[in-house]
């Protein structure tokens, strides 16, 4: 019999002038090798941005901020988690816009979990990376005009 179990997370598509900030799923999960947006699971009473915030420092070590809501994505499985338990899993995920105004190089702080490696992605080859397909799906929904918000924005600044 599944154990029966649902998990609320928030995630961020973060923009800097180096491009996409992305995480590599590591052998923990179901999709070792490939790439995500940086973000977790929301603690017990933790407002969902300061969950982003938190996770893509955990994650990227990244200093972000929040622009908007974006997106939510939700997915449903019976399968084995990462501990070998079968579950039957449903994802709810929050997707938010964010910003890097100080990108540096990126780091993964919270080693041994589910992120392997993080890295800035040039706006020119993100479609390059073997991308999760929820990933795929938000980036190709709104990294395009995520992209050109900050060219704008970046504009904006000079003028």
């Amino acid at each position: 019999e599944p154990v029966v179990r649902q998990r609320l997370a928030a995630y961020a598509l973060v923009v800097s002038r180096r491009g996409l900030l992305a995480t590599e799923f590591s052998s923990r999960t179901a999709v070792p090798g490939m790439w995500g947006l940086p973000g977790g699971g929301i603690d017990p009473g933790e407002n969902p941005a300061a969950t982003v915030q938190r996770e893509v420092y955990e994650e990227t070590g990244q200093t972000i901020e929040i622009l908007r809501f974006l997106d939510m994505q939700s997915d449903h499985w019976i399968g084995h988690s990462p501990t070998g338990v079968v579950e039957d899993f449903h994802a709810v995920r929050l997707i938010y816009a964010a910003n890097c105004h100080w990108p540096t190089d990126p780091i993964v702080h919270d080693a041994g979990g589910t992120t392997a490696d993080s890295a800035w992605v040039r706006p020119d080859r993100w479609r390059e990376l073997p991308w999760a397909t929820g990933a795929m799906s938000l980036l190709n929904h709104h990294a395009p005009n995520q992209l050109r918000l900050w060219r704008w924005e970046q504009q904006q600044r000079l003028a």
